[in-house]
């Protein structure tokens, strides 16, 4: 992908980053500065948010290692201030395997969250209260290690979404094709992510989220993306 700097190779996959994600970081300090936080705050918070890609980096290697078990090549990785994206030399592969693969991401989150669970309750007990999610994760008092447990809880969870392009999308339509064929799969998997896509605008209208507008446009145009035969 252009725009992207090499930074690491695990495994011997390329792992990339694109320079829009510096825009992300330079947000981080500017909100600080702007509100007035204090500077140990910010560091808090820049730390929390490269723990967070630290696990976005996992879930994508999560991904590639299922991957390696079907012998499917993982060409790069790429991180994107949005999250990452495995790039993937299909070739032959089957639908059920595509649907291990697929789940091999949110799976890794969802062992992140409970390594973190069980080092946390010999020391501190997790609240698991909805309402505090939030605060959970945008509260520096909050323990980082709660924060960073949450962040993947709702990594794992959102990926699961049954819309395409993420994972849980890719796990449908590879179940569709399981039990159809690869053209009906595709239109009905496209189906689902544009009411995915209406669901995030509705969202953004009554609950005054301007930032889903952009998810609705992330799963509208993947979305379309994948079913151009």
């Amino acid at each position: 992908m252009k725009g992207t700097i090499d930074v690491i190779k695990i495994f011997g996959i390329p792992v990339r980053v694109h320079w829009s994600f510096s825009i992300l970081l330079l947000y981080i300090i500017g909100v600080g500065w702007y509100k007035n936080v204090d500077y140990q705050a910010i560091a808090l918070n820049f730390a929390f948010v490269m723990a967070v890609f630290v696990c976005v980096l996992l879930h994508e290697l999560g991904h590639a290692l299922a991957a390696k078990k079907f012998n499917v090549q993982t060409k790069e990785i790429i991180i994107l201030p949005i999250g990452g994206v495995a790039m993937f030399a299909y070739g032959r592969v089957r639908p059920m395997e595509e649907f291990l693969i697929a789940f091999a991401g949110p799976l890794t989150n969802f062992s992140i969250a409970l390594l973190l669970y069980v080092g946390l309750f010999f020391l501190t007990p997790v609240s698991f209260d909805y309402i505090g999610v939030r605060s959970h994760i945008l509260n520096v008092s909050t323990s980082f290690s709660e924060r960073l447990l949450w962040i993947n809880l709702i990594i794992g969870g959102f990926n699961l979404i049954p819309t395409l392009p993420l994972d849980g999308g890719v796990m449908l339509r590879a179940l569709l094709t399981n039990w159809t064929n690869p053209f009906t799969a595709a239109r009905f998997s496209f189906m689902i992510s544009l009411f995915a896509a209406l669901g995030f605008v509705i969202y953004s209208y009554y609950f005054q989220a301007p930032e889903y507008l952009f998810f609705a446009w992330f799963v509208y145009f993947y979305a379309r993306k994948s079913n151009i035969k």
